[in-house]
C-alpha cells in the first residue's frame, strides 16, 4: 500500500497507520512531504528518519520516476493521512507536480482505492467543491473525525480506532476497531444458523449450496465469494418472494442458502427476515466476506 503523509496537523495518524500496516504484514511505500517533516518536529519527538524506518520503502517527493508513479506497478491503493487541503487540491487538479500527487493520480486512473484523510476545519465552499470533485473521480474523502461510541479511555484509543476505520476502507481489519453491535444483529445471530468460515469454505463448490452476497454493489468492488449470487439486503426479501415479479429462481431452488455481508451482522438480520418468511434452509456466514478472505476462501471479481 502507498502511504502519503502531508503537512496537515495530526501526523500521528500517518505514523500509526505505518505501524499497524507493518504489524499485519502489509508492504508499504511511503511518500512524505517537506511540510510533513516540519509538522513532525512540531508535534512529536521523532525525526523524519524514524518515520521512514517504519515503511518498507521510502520515496522522495521529487522522484516522479519512482515505482509508485507507474500504473504498471500494482498496489492495493493509497491513503494520504493526514491529507492537507493543498495536497487534496493538487490531486483534484490532475497537475501532478510531486510524487505524492502523481501516485494518487495513478491510483485513480487504475481504479484502485484512494483514501484522503482530510485534516482541515472549517471548510469554505471551494474546499467542499474540491472534495465533491474528488469523490466523483473515485476517491474516498474520509475526514479524521474521532468516534466515542467505543468509550475510548486514552488518546491512543482514539487514534487507533480512527486508523482502524480508515484501513477498513481497504478491507483490512487490523484488530483495533471496537465494532458497533446492534440489538437487531445480536437477536438475529441467536435466531438463525451461523456457519463458521471453515465450514463455509468446505461448502465451496457444493451443488446443494448457494452463497448469497447481500452487500450493496459498491461494497463488492474488491471481490466476492466465487460462484455466489448477488441480492443486496434491501431487495432480498423481494427476490425471495415467490409471488414477486423480482423473484430469483436460485432463492427458491430448495438449496441451502448461505448469506454473507462484509462482517456478519447484516447477513444475520437478513437471514432472520427470510426465516420469518418461511424459508428455513438459510444460514449466514460468521465474519462475512472479510473472514472468508482471511481464511483463504476462493474469490472472484477483484
Amino acid at each position: 500500500m502507498v502511504v502519503g503523509i502531508s503537512g496537515a496537523s495530526g501526523i500521528i495518524y500517518g505514523i500509526r497507520t505505518l505501524e499497524h500496516l507493518r504489524r499485519v504484514g502489509i508492504e508499504t511505500h511511503l511518500v512524505m512531504s517537506r511540510a510533513a517533516e516540519m509538522t513532525l518536529l512540531y508535534e512529536t519527538d521523532l525525526k523524519p528518519k524514524d518515520v521512514r524506518a517504519l515503511a518498507d520503502h521510502h520515496h522522495a517527493m521529487p522522484n516522479v520516476g519512482a515505482s509508485i508513479s507507474s500504473g504498471s506497478f500494482r498496489t492495493m491503493g493509497m491513503i494520504v493521512v493526514p491529507c492537507s487541503v493543498r495536497t487534496m487540491s493538487e490531486i483534484a487538479s490532475g497537475i501532478t507536480a510531486s510524487l505524492m500527487s502523481r501516485a494518487a493520480d495513478v491510483v485513480l486512473k487504475e481504479r484502485r482505492r484512494l483514501v484522503l484523510a482530510v485534516r482541515e476545519t472549517p471548510l469554505h465552499s471551494g474546499h467542499l467543491r474540491t472534495m465533491a470533485q474528488l469523490s466523483d473521480m473515485g476517491a474516498i474523502i474520509a475526514p479524521i473525525v474521532p468516534a466515542f461510541y467505543s468509550r475510548p479511555k486514552t488518546l491512543d484509543d482514539i487514534i487507533d480506532h480512527t486508523v482502524g476505520r480508515l484501513l477498513d476502507l481497504f478491507d483490512l481489519d487490523i484488530g483495533v476497531v471496537k465494532r458497533w453491535k446492534s440489538e437487531r444483529g445480536t437477536e438475529a445471530n441467536g435466531a438463525v444458523e451461523t456457519i463458521s468460515v471453515e465450514q463455509a469454505i468446505a461448502m465451496a463448490g457444493d451443488p446443494g449450496v448457494v452463497f448469497v452476497d447481500v452487500r450493496e454493489g459498491f461494497e463488492r468492488e474488491n471481490g466476492t465469494i466465487k460462484g455466489s449470487i448477488h441480492s443486496s439486503h434491501g431487495y432480498l426479501e423481494f427476490h425471495a418472494d415467490l409471488a414477486s415479479p423480482m423473484q430469483m429462481p436460485e432463492l427458491a431452488s430448495g438449496k441451502k442458502l448461505v448469506l454473507f455481508c462484509g462482517s456478519g451482522d447484516q447477513s444475520a438480520i437478513v437471514a432472520k427476515t427470510l426465516k420469518d418468511m418461511g424459508i428455513d434452509n438459510v444460514a449466514h456466514l460468521a465474519g462475512g466476506f472479510g473472514a472468508w478472505q482471511k481464511g483463504g476462501g476462493p474469490t472472484e471479481g477483484q
